[in-house]
């Protein structure tokens, strides 16, 4: 029979027979794999000192050199752990949160990461008398603008087309003997370009030099012959071809192919990537924001010649990239939908995500089944054009032209697909809340708080077309707010809902609820 060893600290100088019976002694000390923490790991660190050391370390003062190392030691643990928890959740959907790395999932899954676009307005050019000859104003001119948040606002001055579409190889042309030309497009953003040489290499690549390059801006030329933009390459095509790939900070990455699936550039040939960069919502700017006058020369007067530009449309539009957010709750929709529309989820998803360069984007967008006798195979989708971040109007006539092209390409063969417009529900609503009269002197502090969870509850993201409305869910959020004691929230009758009653607001399949006039009162309770 063996006999059990029973040796006090069995990792100080044990005999080679007794490692491996080590942890057959009864009084191990348990570790614990979910103390993770810097005061967790230094506590275990110092039980587990007090039993094994008793002998060798018994002074566990703070002040002491050997807490300090025990301390330095749970730092280090501490930092590791967090760095491998960080390093987990930014390989999951649900967890992620560095633009890098949702960048990276979205192109693991071919999801296609909407870069920022620019704002547009429709422009007039007025001259003070006719001229006897054409007035041109050189295409891409650029005017600069001071903008709300301190910063230079660029626009740059295109000819229109007869959709207000740019023309960007066009100048604009004020015809003699008129004084106005009113088809002139506005475009937020700045112009550029970067050159390279190129390698003869396989894939090649080539960086732009400047971040939040605006989609559909890019034109890339080899020798000065344009080249054609794919999505992939495709072995049965050797063209010229490339593609492109935006990091985090929407840097643009032209990549060229391999001389099997599209040409490679020459070596020693020239590389022109031209584009324009900017973006965002700040270009969204209100009608005659731009007034001022530019001068252009003429080579029939020997002067320079005045135009007041004067924008005669509000500009829209704009907006910054896809935030975070909007990815991740994009990809699993992108990854069931799988580039096709075949179940009303599909119709939906793809067309809410759909948007142009120049006629604004899909806010809002519910497929809809007719279900009467041969209209089986009919789908009406309904919707609405985002207006602003939170807002939205009823899309026009060219965005859901061109949504209708696009989905052509995605629909089932023997589906039928028309575009409808949804409409919004302006809900009027009486909002009493009650608040102890301690807090009375923030009282301005908690209504501002108020409309912010007002708001925060009817954010877009969290509203579907068809969607109803309880009151207690509104009161819920709102009760959610610190120091406030109760809220009543009274729903005003309106004439377009189906269903209105004392609690809940129901709205036909083809509308969607949105706020409309909020009277808040506060009052104090005893």
């Amino acid at each position: 029979m063996t006999q059990a060893i029973n040796i006090e600290n069995p990792f100080k100088n044990p005999k080679p027979f007794d490692i491996g019976r080590i942890f057959e002694t009864p009084d191990l000390q348990n570790i614990s794999y979910t103390a993770f923490d810097f005061y967790s790991i230094k506590a275990r660190t110092i039980e587990y000192v007090k039993k094994y050391f008793p002998d060798d370390y018994n002074d566990f003062v703070e002040s002491d050199l050997g807490i300090m190392l025990i301390e330095l030691w749970a730092y280090m643990a501490d930092l590791i752990s967090f760095k491998l928890d960080l390093y987990a959740n930014e390989v999951y959907i649900d967890t992620v949160s560095q633009r890098k790395n949702i960048h990276r999932i979205a192109k693991l899954v071919g999801y296609p990461v909407r870069p920022p676009r620019a704002a547009s307005a429709r422009i007039s050019g007025t001259l003070t008398d006719p001229y006897a000859f054409d007035v041109t104003i050189e295409k891409g001119y650029l005017i600069s603008v001071p903008s709300r948040d301190g910063n230079a606002l660029t626009f740059e001055l295109y000819s229109a087309d007869e959709e207000w579409s740019p023309v960007f190889d066009e100048d604009i042309i004020i015809p003699a003997g008129a004084t106005t030309n009113l088809s002139i497009v506005a475009l937020q953003g700045t112009s550029s370009n970067t050159t390279s040489t190129s390698d003869g290499t396989k894939y090649q690549t080539v960086l732009t030099s400047e971040n939040s390059i605006l989609e559909g801006s890019i034109k890339v030329t080899v020798n000065n012959q344009i080249w054609s933009q794919v999505d992939f390459f495709n072995e049965n095509d050797n063209g010229s071809y490339y593609r492109v790939e935006y990091n985090e900070n929407y840097q643009a990455l032209i990549i060229f192919a391999d001389d099997v699936k599209g040409r490679i550039p020459p070596q020693g040939s020239n590389i022109n990537i031209s584009y324009r960069y900017g973006g965002g919502s700040r270009g969204n700017i209100p009608a005659g924001f731009i007034n001022q006058i530019i001068n252009v020369t003429s080579d029939d007067v020997p002067g320079p010649v005045p135009v007041v530009v004067t924008n005669y449309t509000a500009g829209e539009g704009g907006e910054s990239a896809e935030s975070i957010d909007e990815i991740k709750s994009k990809i699993p929709l992108w990854m069931k939908a799988q580039n096709r529309a075949v179940t009303g989820e599909d119709y939906s998803f793809l067309s809410e995500s759909y948007s142009t360069l120049y006629h604004g984007r899909i806010g809002k967008a519910k497929a809809v089944l007719r279900n009467s006798g041969c209209s089986g195979n009919i789908i009406d989708i309904y919707v609405l054009q985002l207006d602003s971040e939170d807002s939205l109007k009823t899309a026009n006539s060219t965005l859901k032209k061109e949504l209708g092209s696009f989905m052509l390409g995605k629909k089932m063969l023997t589906d039928f697909i028309c575009i409808k417009d949804a409409s919004q529900v302006f809900q009027d609503m009486n909002i009493n809340v009650e608040i102890d009269r301690f807090y009375l002197e923030f009282k301005k502090d908690i209504y501002d708080r108020v409309i912010d969870k007002i708001n925060d509850f009817f954010s877009l993201e969290k509203w579907a077309i068809g969607d109803s409305m309880r009151k207690y869910d509104l009161v819920q959020y709102l009760n959610s707010i610190k120091n406030i004691s109760s809220v009543n929230v009274e729903l005003v009758y309106n004439s377009q809902n189906l269903v209105q009653g004392a609690d809940a607001v129901v709205v036909d399949f083809w509308k969607i609820i949105r706020p409309g006039t909020l009277n808040i009162s506060i009052n104090t309770i005893n």
